[in-house]
């Protein structure tokens, strides 16, 4: 979008969830810097003209800013993938980012249920190598696979093959080398990958069994998950050590809080960094 200086970053949502997803746009605003141009891009199949109107007024006084739409319904087909939780079929948006933006080698991706503190060109320069993508360790996979969910264990050893549970990532928070994608995987490989079974974690556990072994770990201030349903006593119970040391310690100084899974700020405003949450949700047009 712009011609030097340009960061890419990537969002899927769906018209409902847009309100809730414009919090973590504002908050990456406010914590930009004028030395960079952010070319924000909405992957979607159905986000309303009201909604992307609204939206774009976020933009108006911002010329380092880009809030674009890419519908990208000729290029994904959604007829075999499972979903069920919370979850929703925008997860699987992320699987075919390097095929519909082939102008970018690089690129960060973001859930929408979450807050940015922390200037984002400082993630898109980490230097990640040929790897195929970066992203934190999940502390709350590793609690899981320690016996906090009776199955996980066997699942990610008999079904996913994970060389090494531990290093299971959140998908949530991901710098991706598209050249890298494109080079190691066809165009909708990843998609016949996640239309093999009923995954648990959908897409997560897709990108966890095709990346295996060429995931650059980030520092978890990157990708906070909150204290959802009793989240931290459970990592500091069953995590291995250097896991909850390394989330406890970032947590107390986080550059992208996280509100994984059920629980929500906009549904329990006591809830768990929700107030940082409504600072920015309250200065939205929603």
């Amino acid at each position: 979008m712009f011609s030097e200086n340009n960061i890419p970053i990537v969002f899927s949502c769906s018209d409902w969830f847009v309100p809730y997803a414009v919090g973590a746009v504002r908050s990456l605003m406010d914590h930009s810097s004028q030395a960079y141009n952010y070319d924000i891009i909405f992957v979607h199949t159905g986000i309303s003209e009201n909604n992307r109107h609204l939206m774009q007024t976020m933009i108006l006084d911002n010329p380092n800013f880009s809030l674009r739409f890419l519908d990208i319904s000729d290029s994904f087909q959604a007829s075999n993938l499972v979903i069920h939780s919370h979850f929703s079929i925008e997860t699987f948006y992320r699987l075919v980012i390097p095929w519909v933006l082939i102008d970018y080698e690089k690129v960060i991706y973001l859930d929408s249920d979450l807050i940015i503190l922390r200037d984002l060109a400082d993630l898109f320069e980490v230097e990640i190598g040929d790897n195929l993508l970066a992203a934190t360790i999940d502390a709350e996979m590793a609690c899981e696979y320690n016996g906090s969910i009776l199955g996980v264990k066997e699942y990610c050893d008999t079904v996913l093959k994970l060389e090494n549970p531990y290093s299971y990532f959140q998908a949530g928070v991901l710098l991706l080398n598209l050249c890298a994608f494109r080079k190691t995987f066809a165009p909708y490989e990843l998609l016949e990958l996640a239309e093999k079974r009923n995954y648990h974690y959908v897409d997560q556990d897709v990108l966890n069994v095709a990346c295996s072994g060429r995931m650059y770990p980030l520092a978890m201030n990157w990708d906070v998950l909150t204290d959802a349903g009793g989240r931290i006593n459970e990592i500091r119970k069953r995590a291995p050590k250097a896991i909850c040391q390394a989330y406890q310690e970032d947590r107390q100084h986080p550059f992208i809080i996280h509100y994984a899974g059920w629980e929500k700020p906009w549904d329990s405003p006591q809830s768990d960094f929700a107030e940082i949450y409504w600072q920015y949700a309250r200065k939205t047009p929603f």
